[in-house]
């Protein structure tokens, strides 16, 4: 079920009538949250090996029938309310003990037990003084555990009693039971009031048993917090079948070590201090509709992140420098809102971000395009899973070698898969589903004539041959090996006077592509003629010069972490190149005459270079560049005018992210006609004026972080804009008639400024869907010539309001944050049918649960609005 096989599993529920499974394997748990999955397509289940410790079959379940027939680690079931099970079948297998709840069947060995767990026989009462002494011994030579509900004595349960039990018996616990049912060493108890008397009770149930289950908690404030401080020094696992508060707080110094929360519906803040120590997180079947990683740096140790089943449309990459890593080496991503796989998000700075990330699930998303160079910075990373996207492409932009020893691409709609280029040389599992047949098959037939004396290792198409003399026989190996194998992976190639120029003249004739791990030379030749057409630099530290003859075939190339300094000088001779990559390199400066003749190179990757001056196509007039992805992040520009790049009239992706920017404008009038995408956050921005640009195409455009004091001064017409982000600036107003020009923007993000007022100068009319405001510092907020007739979520979150605006009556689809807002409990009592009706939220807690404001009140039973008097 971590790997695609969610969607399998239903397809044949809903085709077949008895499904039998050798193995399952579930990320959590074989109950709980899967069986509320499967449970409207079956009415029975059976386990024949059941191996977990809990059992929880969840509210609401439909199955009828549930049968384990061996379960010798279960400790606990655990049954939410509305259940529909009639017959429930718990078998040990070694003393073959039958429970079955409404068709109650029990193998009594001995007609003591009024009823029976697994390994144990349970007593309500033994009369001592009754004759029920001899039906105690008889039952204590039979049974492995007996639980007395009650013992009554003539005397004392001690000396006489112990003396007459004390041959049959290694172990006796003896205590004032609070349980209301056992299960071997598990007490269930009803209800735990801590409001009269129920604190006791519990510390001492915490203090004799090995686990408790609690069926209803009554507290005064909250299950959280206070309460877990109390019992911390007692328990090591707690889990909450269903918490109904809207937040949890784990206090400082807490020492449980797992938190489980089964169902949370109401849940909206968890509130924690570092969890330094946290090693997995999971956050499933919730409401995530952003993952920034920046939020996890200072969890060292967590090494699972499963976050599936939420609606994560984007993620954030981590910022800051090299050194700030995660240490996850699983991460799920299941079920959610992805529609580009772009690995740079995880790896701003390369290959340190994941570097110990070994599993990744992203089933169940919307990605439409794979492209497994992506993959390259992941040492580790043996297991990948992408089924049931839209994926119609894979292949490989550049040469590289990938560790992954399993690929799953099952129920995608892939019609182009071509792994020219790919090195895997642990693959031992590839999953295409419906296409695996014929694809399996072409790769038979590519491998079957290679000469097994000649690889080391082999797998599909890839030919692993170790060591390659050129100066003794390696010639003639290695020319051998190219004219019968797809791929050729030489781990290390000795030659007479350099692996580039002659040597590539000699092989390029029975090759199309060349990666090379590490390349040691200063200077690297294409000889005039040559047709491969891809190469790539994995590592080239010592490489300061790159010299190419005439050449019409290389169409991709790319070198990573080298000593170039400037674009190559004979670059204008690599007329067919379509993608260029040169990072973490030594660039200074860009010259666009330098790619005028490369009229075919539609993506320029310069990143992480230090490139601090860009100057523009002069030397020849009226031509034009074909770029259509400009990629210069992590350089060190300080002012870019973005006339500049006139000559780029097809660019259609442009990032500038986390560079020294303080000024970014245009200073001549500049159309960019099919420019779609925009981001230049992680600056420094002050001034921003692009009046003088036409870009009738922009759909994204993201200026934050950066310093704005002021709105951007942007074109006058953007007739696609639908999402602008201003995050993490300096803004003090914002006056929404700004926004007039701009009537297909969709979503608006200004959190994180320090705006004070938001009001319009004159009537206006907009599309806004959300409108994000949090963590500002507005006291006036006026939208009174303002018409939003789509808007749906207006975020306030943290500011300084203390009246809720007049919004309800005239957007009546509008939903309104106002946490963290000093409103007064007066202001907020007119306002209880938007409260009761989820339309306003505002500091809300369960009745029982403290306020920090000085008063409060309540909005029927279960609501309790904190706020000032």
């Amino acid at each position: 079920m971590t790997s695609g096989d969610g969607v399998k599993l239903l397809r044949t529920l809903e085709n077949e009538e008895e499904v039998y499974i050798g193995k399952l394997v579930v990320a959590i748990s074989p109950a709980g949250v899967f069986l509320q999955k499967i449970s409207h397509l079956v009415t029975y289940v059976t386990y024949t090996d059941y191996q977990e410790p809990t059992f929880n079959l969840p509210e609401g379940n439909t199955i009828s029938e549930i049968q384990i027939m061996h379960a010798t680690s279960l400790r606990a079931f655990v049954a939410g309310p509305s259940t529909r099970l009639e017959s429930l079948n718990i078998q040990q297998c070694i003393l073959s003990t039958l429970i079955i709840w409404h068709q109650l069947e029990i193998n009594m060995c001995e007609e003591a037990c009024n009823s029976r767990t697994f390994r144990g026989c349970i007593i309500d009462v033994i009369n001592m003084t009754s004759g029920d002494g001899v039906k105690l011994l008889r039952t204590l030579e039979n049974e492995e555990l007996v639980y007395i509900g009650k013992l009554v004595v003539a005397i004392s349960p001690a000396g006489v009693f112990l003396q007459k039990i004390s041959h049959l018996v290694t172990y006796m616990h003896a205590c004032i039971d609070d349980c209301t049912s056992r299960q071997i060493h598990d007490c269930e108890i009803d209800i735990i009031n801590m409001t009269s008397g129920g604190a006791v009770k519990l510390l001492r149930l915490l203090e004799n048993e090995s686990n408790v289950q609690i069926n209803k908690l009554v507290i005064a404030i909250s299950p959280s917090g206070v309460f877990l401080q109390k019992i911390s020094h007692l328990v090591a696992y707690l889990m909450y079948n269903n918490y109904r508060e809207p937040t949890f707080n784990l206090p400082e110094g807490n020492t449980i070590s797992e938190i489980q929360i089964m169902r949370a519906s109401g849940l909206r803040a968890f509130t924690l201090p570092k969890m330094t120590v946290l090693k997995q997180l999971c956050i499933t079947n919730c409401m995530l509709s952003v993952l920034r990683l920046d939020m996890l740096v200072e969890n060292q140790n967590l090494t699972t992140l499963d976050l599936s089943y939420n609606q994560i449309r984007q993620i954030f990459p981590v910022t800051g420098g090299p050194d700030r890593t995660l240490s996850i080496d699983s991460l799920m991503l299941t079920d959610n809102l992805l529609e580009h796989l772009d690995m740079t998000v995880f790896m701003p700075f390369l290959p340190k971000l994941l570097p110990e990330l070994y599993y990744l699930s992203i089933n169940g998303n919307n990605i439409s395009h794979l492209d497994l160079s992506y993959f390259r910075p992941y040492r580790k990373l043996e297991e990948i899973y992408l089924t049931s996207n839209q994926i119609s492409t894979v292949r490989t932009s550049t040469p590289v070698r990938l560790p992954i020893e399993s690929l799953d691409l099952q129920n995608n709609r892939i019609i182009l898969f071509n792994m020219t280029g790919c090195d895997l040389p642990n693959m031992t599992s590839l999953d295409l589903g419906e296409f695996a047949c014929w694809i399996l098959l072409i790769w038979y037939q590519l491998e079957k004539h290679l000469c097994d004396g000649q690889c080391i290792k082999r797998f599909l198409s890839y030919c692993d041959v170790g060591v390659i003399n050129m100066t003794s026989d390696g010639r003639v190996k290695l020319m051998g090996l190219i004219d019968q194998a797809p791929v050729v992976r030489v781990e290390k190639m000795i030659v007479a006077i350099s692996p580039t120029g002659p040597f590539l003249q000699t092989i390029s004739p029975f090759i199309d592509s060349i990666a090379y791990g590490n390349y040691q030379d200063p200077t690297f030749v294409v000889p005039e003629g040559n047709t491969i057409s891809e190469i790539s630099f994995m590592r080239a530290t010592s490489l300061r010069a790159f010299i190419a003859g005439p050449n019409t075939f290389l169409a991709y190339l790319n070198v990573e972490y080298s000593a170039l300094d400037r674009l190559p000088q004979t670059l204008p001779k690599l007329d067919r190149l379509k993608k260029l990559t040169i990072k973490y390199g030594m660039l200074s400066i860009l010259r666009l005459d330098m790619l005028v003749e490369n009229q075919n190179l539609t993506t320029l990757d310069l990143s992480y270079n230090q490139i601090r001056q860009i100057f523009p196509l002069t030397a020849y007039p009226g031509r034009t560049l074909s770029i259509d992805k400009l990629i210069l992040n992590g350089n060190q520009l300080e002012r870019l005018d973005m006339s500049v790049f006139a000559s780029m009239s097809k660019l259609d992706y442009f990032y500038v992210l986390e560079n020294r920017l303080t000024q970014l404008d245009a200073s001549i009038p500049t159309t960019f006609s099919k420019l779609s995408t925009f981001y230049i956050g992680g600056n420094k921005i002050r001034t921003l004026d692009l009046r003088n640009l036409t870009l009738p195409s922009l759909l994204t455009v993201s200026l934050g972080p950066n310093n704005l004091k002021q709105m951007p001064s942007l074109p006058k017409a953007l007739p696609a804009l639908e999402y602008m982000s201003l995050e993490k600036n300096n803004l003090t107003q914002l006056n929404l008639s700004y926004f007039r020009k701009y009537q297909t923007l969709k979503y608006v993000f200004i959190t994180s400024n320090q705006i004070t007022a938001v009001r319009t100068s004159s009537p206006v009319k907009l599309s806004f869907v959300r409108f994000g405001l949090l963590d500002n510092k507005i006291n006036l907020l006026n939208l009174t010539g303002c018409s939003f007739p789509n808007m749906t979520s207006l975020n306030l979150r943290k500011n300084h309001l203390t009246v809720v605006p007049a919004v309800f009556e005239r957007f009546p689809k509008l939903t309104v944050t106002l946490d963290m807002n000093p409103i007064t409990c007066d202001t907020l009592l007119l306002y209880k049918e938007q409260i009761k009706n989820d339309k306003l939220y505002k500091d809300r807690v369960s009745p029982a649960w403290p306020c920090s404001t000085t008063s409060s009140f309540l909005v029927g039973e279960k609501i309790k609005i904190c706020c000032d008097s």
